[in-house]
């Protein structure tokens, strides 16, 4: 009968063990994250300067659209990510003089990110694992377009970034999510009329980026 128990207690004791490594949640994982994002500029209140002093560019709209993460984690605690998109986001912007609008315009804009994280309970069994993350985006600005006989352009801007996230984990691999990122992005913009320059600035836009989704590790 001891015996009998003891087998069953071993047995038990290696279920438990085989079950915990198997939820453990660390180095070696890959994963993908996807879902919905949306995309907020926070900048966007830029004074123009030159011929267009005294202008302002204002109220940039956000956008949304879906958005994935591609990772690996390099020890329980330490790994990395890269923010991508298939499809640029759209953002609208008036250019006011006074309370004036002088005229309106948009622009298209993908900002891939890669951020080295941190991840406080990694290679625990938790269901919950928080992480934090910093690092480099880099902001791609095309169909730039303003009305009014203006022409407008952005030049491409590298800027740091910084992260934060949650997964909750239903399955060994499967888990919801929900990340933000705050993004500094300053593209140089040179507004123009008939190939003549009336200003050149770099405009704030640093978007903050909140996605909500799922999370699958392999």
């Amino acid at each position: 009968m001891k015996l009998k128990l003891i087998g069953l207690a071993v047995a038990a004791a290696a279920t438990a063990f085989t079950s915990t490594s198997a939820m453990a949640y660390g180095g070696g994982d890959f994963w993908v994250r996807g879902g919905l994002a949306f995309v907020r500029p926070t900048g966007g209140h830029t004074n123009l300067n030159g011929d267009l002093s005294g202008a302002r560019v204002e109220k940039v709209q956000n956008d949304h659209g879906f958005a994935f993460t591609l990772g690996y984690r390099f020890t329980d605690q330490f790994g990395m990510e890269l923010l991508a998109a298939p499809e640029s986001f759209k953002h609208d912007f008036n250019v006011k003089s006074g309370s004036t609008k002088a005229a309106s315009g948009s622009v298209h804009v993908l900002p891939p990110t890669l951020t080295a994280q941190y991840y406080p309970l990694g290679g625990t069994s938790s269901q919950v694992q928080p992480y934090v993350g910093a690092g480099l985006a880099y902001a791609r600005y095309s169909s730039e377009h303003i009305n009014n006989g203006l022409d407008i352009h952005m030049g491409n801007a590298w800027g740091w970034a910084a992260q934060a996230g949650v997964d909750y984990m239903l399955t060994d691999n499967l888990g919801v999510n929900a990340a933000v990122w705050y993004i500094e992005s300053d593209p140089n913009t040179r507004v123009s009329q008939n190939g003549q320059t009336l200003s050149s600035k770099r405009l704030d836009v640093n978007p903050v980026v909140v996605m909500t989704g799922l999370t699958w590790r392999f």
